[in-house]
């Protein structure tokens, strides 16, 4: 098997010069890859086998794969359009900022833009605050959009190559970020948001979005 992986790595480098390096550990699969001797630049699982999902479930090795890492972890899905943007979720926190530094390198690597999706309401709030409320509906909307400004300025600063597309919504960030991932090649999210609990490793919303797009995922540690 670890032959096999080798041969589709080397396939997929087409040449390149980049050193492989193999090991075959003894162990549970999680615990192997979250406390490795060497902390990796990230840790990428595929979407089906050694458990990590099963009919879009999140199972016992990708879970706590993408609960306890201390670095970016991508999973890898068969979708997402080639030329397509990455789509960052933000929610305007500290915490969205290790999202946003790792989707807006990925941009600028990759030479595509950037679209920054934020859902400053679900559908609670919605109930009660609707777009025929206009003064406080108006209100709300542009202090999101002006906090979402002020969230990515600095990397558009830095990143003057990337184009940064600005997406504000009253909706849950979850529908919203897998509809933007309809024509999307990677979703990028933070592994805690807006209102986690410091004991919850990783946020609901980062596991929703990993269950139900269909394109590549990177899980971002927040900062802890």
């Amino acid at each position: 098997m670890l032959g096999e992986a080798v041969d589709v790595v080397r396939d997929a480098l087409d040449g390149q010069a980049l050193e492989l390096e193999t090991r075959l550990e003894h162990g549970s699969a999680a615990r192997v890859l979250t406390h490795l001797e060497v902390k990796p630049a990230m840790i990428v699982l595929g979407s089906k086998g050694l458990g990590e999902f099963t009919g879009g479930l999140m199972g016992s090795v990708g879970s706590a794969v993408l609960t306890h890492a201390k670095c970016p972890v991508a999973v890898i899905k068969k979708g997402g359009v080639v030329d397509g943007p990455i789509i960052v979720g933000v929610d305007c926190t500290a915490s969205s900022q290790p999202a946003i530094g790792f989707a807006v390198r990925e941009a600028s690597l990759r030479g595509v833009d950037l679209v920054a999706v934020h859902a400053w309401s679900d559908l609670e709030l919605g109930s009660v605050l609707t777009r025929d409320d206009d003064g406080p509906w108006e209100n709300s909307d542009f202090a999101e959009r002006t906090s979402l400004a002020e969230s990515l300025a600095g990397w558009s600063a830095d990143y003057p190559d990337v184009v940064i597309r600005r997406v504000v919504v009253q909706d849950r960030p979850v529908r919203e970020l897998r509809h933007a991932s309809e024509t999307a090649q990677l979703v990028v999210v933070g592994s805690r948001g807006r209102g986690g609990f410091a004991s919850m490793l990783l946020g609901s919303t980062a596991r929703a979005v990993v269950h139900s797009v269909d394109v590549p995922v990177v899980v971002v540690p927040t900062e802890r």
